[in-house]
Formats: C-alpha cells, sequence, structure tokens
C-alpha cells in the first residue's frame, strides 16, 4: 500500500512541475513578446505567474536558455507548417523560394525573436546549452532540409541553408519592420529604407540561398 501512495505521490509531483514549467513558458512568452529582451528578467517572470521568487531560474537556469527553448518551440512549429507547404507538391525552384518567403512572412513575432539569438547566445548561458540549441535546430531541420536538397539545393547543405535562411530573414525584417528607438532612428534617416518591401527582399534572400 505503501508503495502505491508513494508512486502516485512522485506522479502527483512530477505533473504538478510540468504544470509550473509550462506556465512558466506561457508568461515567459508573454513577456518576450511584450518587451524589450533587456528588460525581461526570471525576477519578472516569477512575479507575473503568482510563484515563489527563484522558481524560473531553478527550472531553467537562466532568462538565456528559457529564451531558446521557447525560440525552439516556434522553430518546431515554423517548420512543421513548412513541411506542410512542401507537401503541396512543389515543382521547381521558383515554387520551392515562394513557399519558403511565405512561410516566414506571416510570422514577424518568430523572425523577431530569430534576430535576438545572436544576443542570446552571447549572453549568461554555458558553452553545453549553446551546443545543445545549435544541435538540435540544425536536426530538426534535416528532413526539410533533405527536400530542399531534392530540387535545388547541394547534398548535405539543405538543413544548413535553412538556418542561413531564417537568420537573414529576421534580421531584414528588423529592418523593414522597425520597432522601439530604432524605429525612430530608421525614421529619422535615409528616406531609402522606408520603401523597403519585406516580401521583395525575403525573395531576393531565398534567391541566394537555394
Amino acid at each position: 500500500m505503501g508503495l502505491l501512495i508513494n508512486k502516485e505521490k512522485r506522479l502527483a509531483a512530477k505533473d504538478l512541475r510540468q504544470e509550473r514549467r509550462s506556465i512558466i513558458l506561457e508568461t515567459a512568452r508573454q513577456s518576450f513578446m511584450r518587451f524589450p529582451f533587456a528588460d525581461v528578467s526570471l525576477e519578472s517572470i516569477d512575479k507575473a505567474t503568482g510563484m515563489r521568487q527563484g522558481k524560473a531560474g531553478l527550472i531553467f537556469g537562466s532568462k538565456e536558455e528559457l529564451f531558446l527553448e521557447l525560440l525552439a518551440i516556434e522553430i518546431a512549429e515554423w517548420n512543421k507548417d513548412f513541411s506542410s507547404r512542401l507537401d503541396q507538391k512543389i515543382v521547381g525552384r521558383e515554387a520551392l523560394i515562394t513557399v519558403l518567403v511565405e512561410s516566414v512572412l506571416p510570422r514577424q513575432e518568430f523572425l523577431r525573436w530569430m534576430g535576438l539569438l545572436h544576443v542570446v547566445l552571447a549572453g549568461n548561458i554555458e558553452g553545453g546549452a549553446v551546443h545543445v540549441f545549435m544541435h538540435g535546430l540544425q536536426e530538426s531541420l534535416k528532413q526539410n532540409g533533405a527536400r530542399l536538397e531534392a530540387v535545388a539545393v547541394p547534398e548535405g547543405e539543405g538543413a544548413l541553408r535553412l538556418v542561413r535562411f531564417l537568420l537573414y530573414a529576421a534580421a531584414t525584417a528588423a529592418v523593414c519592420h522597425p520597432v522601439g528607438s530604432f524605429a525612430i532612428a530608421m525614421m529619422q534617416s535615409d528616406e531609402a529604407w522606408s520603401s523597403l518591401d519585406l516580401e521583395d527582399e525575403l525573395r531576393l534572400i531565398a534567391n541566394q540561398i537555394v
């Protein structure tokens, strides 16, 4: 009887940990969407969840590691959508470029987060976590990378080229759709910047990568 009770307690504790993890992830997602990355802290996330101070740090270690987990989820969602688009019997390089561009165009928040990746990787994060994220990123894109290789990309380069496209697309989106102080600075600079069209720029990038 005692063993059964202990097992039930362990399962209940596991469910509670998973529930707390999910709450922290969703709260962090909302925080990163609403505020600049620098203004978000584990302490502010704890406060927003109503949990005991330090709980987010115990589970995720650092704000950067928490962000990477959220970004991995976003990448997986984009990758799934991109895969379903590829299932529509894409024929030829131009059609592939169109699908690639259309897969990221509506995902402005995703592109903004991808644009923060270099800042996050240079922050308070262990090298092992960086390796795990980057390795997982390329592994998750291997299947769709192979589908690129079947159409227009050299063998073995598909996943890496998808990573490059996402990073370049993120940087371009930051220029075409600036926010915060950067947006103010762009408004005061050359008028040519304001005439950039994100879809056109993404096509140029895809054309170089695919």
